[in-house]
Formats: structure tokens, sequence, C-alpha cells
């Protein structure tokens, strides 16, 4: 159980230094920094100790594309697009913590899993938790709004929230459910992302400048190497023995975590909206997740294959 919460720690750190990558270069630079280099030494640690399992079936080759389309480019694209226009790391983690009620809803539209009442219940409450940290604007943020409460940056996050949960989903069904090792998943996807996110900096005109080569170097290197290596694969290699729901759940310590790391590093503001939210959140996910854990059954059946 200890490697769950050691596991989201880790993860808040990514937050926190993604923010720091991000204040020394453009998001889809960092993007595809990241995800490119940690892409190519996860595959080339698997062919070169485990080349029997470096395969890709061309029948499992849209779920791969979607992998990387919703998971490593879009899901850490938009965080850094958040963090560029001033969303702070607690407020963007808090938002990841409705992980459990978005892949409920994408299980329920998409899959058509069941919802009964106490699990709608909980994923109201969660997502009436999270609108104080949403309504609340700190002093470093970007006030480009959407609406007259929810900036770009928010926004932005949100959207990342539903992609990296539509990744979580086509991740398990292909580690689990179709016995790909966690290197070669993460490794294909990553590599594909990062690639992707220099085309798409490239075609945007974007600067692929670093303005900060010290900040921009430890920061990538230590994001790589807890987020992209040991992260990923303690959360791959976590899945055959937890399901999606409870780690979710779990996800909730990251936010605490994320929050004591922004306000040492960064000095950013903790208010008042983000205890009441972090209050709410956690019971819309206690009544959730006590609905899963009373009829305990994986809810992607449907993904296997004959």
């Amino acid at each position: 159980m200890y490697l769950v919460f050691f596991l989201y720690a880790l993860f808040a750190s990514s937050f926190t230094m993604g923010k720091v990558l991000v204040g020394s270069s453009s998001p889809f630079l960092a993007n595809g920094m990241r995800m490119a280099l940690a892409g190519f030494f996860l595959l080339m640690y698997q062919y070169v100790f485990a080349k029997h399992n470096f395969i890709l079936k061309r029948r499992h080759l849209k779920w791969f594309v979607q992998l990387t389309l919703f998971g490593p480019f879009l899901g850490y694209t938009l965080r850094f697009m958040a963090f560029d226009l001033g969303v702070s790391t607690s407020k963007t983690c808090l938002m990841y913590n409705i992980g459990p009620f978005v892949t409920a809803l994408l299980s329920y539209f998409l899959f058509s899993e069941k919802m009964n009442f106490k699990k709608w219940l909980g994923l109201c409450i969660g997502f009436i938790g999270i609108l104080p940290i949403v309504f609340a604007s700190a002093p470093e943020e970007d006030i480009r709004s959407i609406f007259s409460w929810l900036s770009l940056g928010e926004l932005l996050a949100l959207l990342g929230v539903f992609s990296q949960c539509y990744g979580w989903i086509l991740m398990r069904k292909l580690i689990k459910f179709n016995s790909y090792p966690p290197m070669m998943v993460n490794g294909a996807s990553m590599l594909s992302a990062g690639i992707l996110s220099f085309i798409f900096a490239i075609l945007l005109g974007r600067d692929l400048v670093v303005s900060n080569i010290f900040d921009f170097t430890w920061s990538l290197t230590g994001t790589i190497l807890i987020s992209n290596v040991v992260c990923y694969n303690l959360f791959g290699a976590l899945t055959k023995k937890y399901t999606s729901t409870f780690l979710s759940f779990a996800s909730f310590s990251q936010a605490i975590f994320a929050a004591i790391f922004g306000w040492y590093f960064f000095g950013e503001h903790i208010g008042y909206e983000f205890y009441v939210s972090t209050a709410i959140v956690f019971l819309g996910l206690y009544v959730f997740y006590r609905e899963e854990a009373a009829a305990e059954e994986d809810v992607y059946d449907e993904f296997t294959e004959g």
C-alpha cells in the first residue's frame, strides 16, 4: 500500500518540476524534449533486456495511436500550457483529482458502464468540490477568461484531466488485457508524443529556444527520471494489483504534496478555497469509492479480445 502513496508523492513533484521547465521553454518544446528522451530510453531498455517482448501487433495500433494523442501528448502539453498561463501547481494538481469521476463518466458514455445512485452522488459531489478552487484566482494567474468564472489556463488544465484519464484507460487495456509490458507501452507512446510535440512546435511557429539552460536541464532530467521512468512504470505495475478506481482514489494525496511543494519552492498562495475544495472532493471520492469497493468488478471487460 505504501508504494501507492509514494507514487503520488513523486507525481506531485513532477508538477513542481514541470512548472520550472515551462518557465525556461515553451510548452511544446518542454513536452517534446521530455517525452522523446524518456520514450527513447524506455524503448532501448526494452529492446536490450527484453527483446522478446519488443512487439507491437497491428490490431492494437489504433489503441497505441489514441494513447499517444490523449496521454503523453495532450495530457501533458495542456498541463504545461496551463502552467505557462500562471495556473498554480496546487490548483492544477487538485483538478487532476477529479480523475476517478472523469474515468467513470468516460466509461459511462463511451463504454456503457452502469452507474447507480451512490456513484452518481459521489461524482456530483466531486465536481461541486472542484468549483471553489476554479472560482478562486491567484495573483500570478493570467486572467484571460473563457467565461467570467473560468480562465483559459483553468480550461486547458481541465481538458488535460479528461485527456489523461482516457489515456490511463487505454494504458490499462494494453498492459492488463493485452499483456504488453509497461515499458513497451510507455516508451512507444512517449516517443511518438515527443515527436508530435516537436512537429506542432514547428508548425505553430513556437520558438525552440531555452531561456535558462540550468533550470531547463535539471528540471527536464528530474522530470524524466521521476515521472516518466519511475512513476509511469510503477503505475503500470500497480494496475496489475489495484483497480483504476482505487489508484485514482489514492491520487487525492498528491494534491497535498503539490500544495506543499508549490508553497515552498514558488511561494504559491494557498487560500481557504484550496482546503474547501480538498474536503469536498475527498468526500465525493469517498462516497464514490465505497460504492465501487462494495461491488468490485472490472469495468473494462469489453476491452478484452478473443
